[in-house]
């Protein structure tokens, strides 16, 4: 599968798997536990199976504070879902994703350096969307 492909299928999941989740009417700390558990399964078997060879020239600062920043992350998400009706949900998920571009934006132009007219205009541009489809 291409990178394009991949993006792809993991938005259409990523962005699915919330909208079911929220319609279990499990407790939020419920709803991260039955979500972990069927990561946990998926990811590691797999990578007990490739071996520990990543793991010397890894990073582990920043294995840390991502895995701090998700398991944060999927608190509030899981506690937004459980506390949202079905007709809720979906301005919640876009504001959420919107969001998590914008991140991904900022931090693509920061790191390259390119932070210019254009792409401020596109990050405040980005707050204009989401306050639309509240």
């Amino acid at each position: 599968m291409n990178n394009t492909v991949a993006a792809i299928v993991t938005g259409f999941l990523f962005a699915w798997w919330p909208l079911m989740m929220q319609r279990t009417n499990l407790s939020s700390f419920w709803q991260g536990a039955v979500f972990s558990a069927f990561v946990t399964v998926s990811m590691v078997i797999p990578a007990v199976l490739n071996g520990t060879a990543s793991w010397q020239n890894a990073d582990w600062k920043f294995a840390i504070i991502a895995g701090v920043s998700g398991a944060l992350g999927m608190v509030v998400f899981t506690s937004m879902l459980s506390s949202s009706t079905p007709i809720e949900i979906g301005p919640l998920l876009t504001t959420m994703l919107i969001t998590q571009v914008a991140v991904a934006a900022i931090y693509h132009a920061v790191v390259n350096g390119e932070v210019s007219s254009k792409k401020i205009v596109g990050f405040v541009l980005t707050g204009v969307v989401v306050y639309l489809l509240k």
